[in-house]
């Protein structure tokens, strides 16, 4: 249901942000960075809910938690805006004042919803594992496009010097996120952590985003073009869950016992992930028409399920190569494991679709 709300709210603002490239530009970047604060938050408020560090309060979680999911939005909207200022003609004034603010809205309505799912969850005997990476990176998806078309209307309304107001909101996040390194000790390891993670998720996306355009043609053939950002959602959301798991596992019980617990945790989730991958197909195929595209209906099927199954099996197994690594590298897996997976996802699912759709091309 994420995914149809998603696609139908991306064809509404596809005309508008077609006309403002500018815009268009950030929506797979921030889309990732979202996602992956998030998830990452989830990641280890889950852990501390289950080893009983967090009471399953969500203003109390807010309260830990706040400070620095805004410092981290901030940031790395900057630092996105400014990869693609770089990569492109784009001002970069006007990449950061739009991604900066749209990130910090976007925050605003991502971080509330976040702590309340998974506190109210684990107050009903949920396991926020397995449920909170899928439910946050769709919301996260659904909540970039509103926020970044409301931005830029508002600076076209507004006529604001995007140079001087970049330089402010740059300013302002540097100082959040210094003020959060040097006044609170407790949080220089998680924000250290995160940021080198996200770091490489920046760069990862921006690649992602250049495949996704030199393959356009094939997966336009296959009639799956306009639910790739879905389909990379869907897989990153199940390899999320296998990743929040063994992270939590790990913690409780040690890496070793972790890596034999693996293929029950994959087995369960690759299980699950079959009726949402057929689900997704079925929105593409009754999608195809309103976005121009013949195609096969099997052959969707064909390339969405195969290139989805054959995702959460490759990703799985980076997922818990980076537990191990994180592990011996003395890293907390909950900072580092999910950004590096998430963005490795959206980097190399589209190749994986492109050598299912060249099968039958």
């Amino acid at each position: 249901m994420g995914d149809l709300f998603n696609i139908i709210l991306l064809a509404t603002f596809t005309g508008f942000l077609v006309s403002h490239p500018e815009a268009l530009a950030l929506l797979p970047s921030l889309a990732a960075m979202r996602g992956a604060v998030v998830t990452s938050m989830a990641s280890r408020v889950s852990t501390g809910l289950h080893l009983g560090v967090i009471e399953a309060s969500t203003a109390r979680v807010l309260r830990r938690e706040m400070p620095t999911l805004i410092a981290l939005a901030l940031t790395t909207s900057v630092y996105a805006a400014l990869i693609i200022s770089a990569t492109s003609s784009y001002p970069a004034g006007v990449e950061v004042s739009i991604a900066t603010i749209s990130g910090f809205l976007s925050i605003l309505f991502l971080a509330p919803l976040s702590a309340y799912i998974a506190t109210l969850g684990f107050r009903l005997n949920l396991d926020p594992d397995r449920y909170m990476a899928p439910v946050l990176t769709v919301i996260g998806d659904i909540s970039t496009s509103p926020t970044i078309v409301a931005v830029v209307l508002l600076l076209n309304h507004a006529r604001l010097d995007e140079t001087l107001l970049a330089l402010i909101l740059v300013y302002l996040s540097l100082t959040l996120l210094f003020i959060l390194l040097r006044g609170f000790p407790g949080r220089k390891k998680l924000l250290l952590e995160s940021l080198a993670a996200l770091g490489v998720v920046g760069l990862l996306e921006a690649y992602a985003g250049n495949l996704l355009v030199g393959y356009a043609q094939i997966l336009l053939a296959v009639g799956v073009i306009h639910a790739v950002p879905s389909i990379m959602e869907d897989v990153g959301a199940a390899v999320s869950v296998i990743a929040s798991k063994l992270s939590t596992l790990t913690h409780l019980y040690g890496i070793q016992d972790t890596v034999k617990m693996t293929p029950a945790i994959l087995l369960e989730v690759l299980l699950g992930s079959i009726t949402p991958l057929l689900v997704l197909s079925g929105i593409t195929i009754a999608t195809s028409s309103i976005a121009g595209i013949t195609s096969s209906p099997w052959r969707v099927v064909y390339v969405i399920l195969g290139g989805g199954v054959l995702g959460i099996l490759v990703f799985s197994t980076i997922a818990l190569a980076l537990v191990y690594l994180s592990v011996r590298g003395s890293l907390d897996p909950d900072n580092v494991v999910i950004p590096l997976l998430t963005s490795t996802v959206d980097a190399f699912t589209i190749p994986l679709l492109v050598a299912v759709s060249t099968l039958i091309v």
